[in-house]
């Protein structure tokens, strides 16, 4: 273990006890949309509940107040990071930074109202979870925010780096008028400077490459699916992100075949559950959370089990999104009464201590 993050460690490892338990993730999932905000008052979420009910209704201030307690719980891998793995954590964290773009530039483009865009950025109490890297505070935010519209908004990111990759699509978004460039040019960048960032230096981080390289197969399996559901399969080498282990000309292949159910030999990931639910509903959505779930339960029990810095440090990252996801889904499904086959709650549970 790098012995600039001994002490360290223990810290974060105390933090994890933090964690709802797979026991009440079970229990909120039997409960009423009103019964889960008053048990998740009587939890650590209770503070962010307490401020972000009274500034925005139900249910989004319940998503604000589970997405500001993630960046909270965030918090504790700041000080826990040793120096040889600070860029790839950062590089890592920067998806936050990505993610708020992307509902920025969304949210000008469909013409949504600024404060619709605020209620929805990853932050709390006006710190975004990429305060790890200092590169957008809350104020910068909320002066993108203000900003007219899409080109408005690119330009306000200029100093931050996101504006010149973003600037190169300007062109594009007015020829096409479609922002579909701009979102790729930032999930390629991202995954670019992701593995550009990672090096081994303890010598055991292998399986933090190999998680990396999965997210991208992830990423390109998506943009096949997608392509091939709206009829576009011909531009979808367009989206390809290169780094990922599925060689170019197996998803070539996958873009000839005649439908999405005909792919399934050719991925790595065993999602046949996917499959037949996609069948019945048509909702391509079911994809994204069956691959996260297979990669999760490949890697999340690899990096707990590791007292090495940059495997536990990503783990706790990790946790910190898991729990978010299953508790959004959670509510939303009970709040807009939606009766899933395979919850996502039942599924993710085995990940919560």
């Amino acid at each position: 273990m790098d012995s600039t993050y001994v002490g360290k460690y223990g810290d974060l490892k105390a933090a994890s006890l933090r964690f709802m338990s797979s026991d009440k993730v079970k229990e909120l999932m039997g409960k009423s949309s009103d019964e889960i905000l008053s048990a998740l008052s009587q939890t650590d979420y209770r503070e962010d509940l307490d401020k972000f009910v009274k500034m925005y209704k139900i249910p989004d201030s319940v998503e604000i107040a589970i997405n500001a307690h993630m960046v909270g719980m965030l918090r504790h891998v700041y000080e826990a990071i040793p120096p040889l793995a600070r860029d790839f954590i950062y590089a890592y964290m920067s998806k936050w930074d990505i993610e708020n773009i992307k509902v920025i530039l969304s949210s000008k483009f469909l013409g949504y109202e600024v404060g619709h865009s605020e209620a929805f950025l990853v932050i709390q109490h006006d710190l975004p979870v990429s305060l790890v890297s200092g590169i957008i505070s809350g104020a910068d935010y909320r002066t993108i925010i203000e900003q007219k519209g899409v080109e408005e908004v690119v330009s306000s990111l200029v100093r931050f780096g996101y504006g010149a990759l973003l600037l190169k699509h300007i062109e594009s978004f007015r020829r096409k008028g479609s922002i579909s460039d701009m979102l790729l040019a930032l999930d390629r960048s991202y995954y670019s400077d992701l593995m550009s960032s990672f090096r081994f230096y303890n010598g055991d981080e292998g399986a933090v490459l190999e998680f990396v390289r999965e997210l991208i197969d992830m990423n390109n399996i998506l943009s096949v699916i997608k392509a091939m559901s709206s009829g576009y399969s011909d531009m979808a080498k367009d989206f390809i992100i290169p780094g990922g282990n599925i060689r170019d000309e197996i998803i070539y292949r996958m873009l000839s075949k005649p439908d999405i159910e005909s792919i399934k030999q050719d991925l790595p990931f065993e999602i046949g559950w996917a499959f037949d639910r996609y069948k019945r509903d048509r909702s391509i959505g079911v994809f994204e959370y069956a691959i996260m779930d297979s990669i999760y339960s490949k890697y999340l029990g690899i990096f707990s089990a590791s007292s090495g810095a940059l495997s536990f440090i990503l783990w706790f990252i990790l946790r910190c999104e898991i729990e978010r996801d299953t508790l959004r889904s959670i509510w939303f499904n009970k709040y807009y009464g939606i009766d899933e086959e395979k919850p996502t709650g039942a599924i993710m549970a085995r990940y919560f201590r």
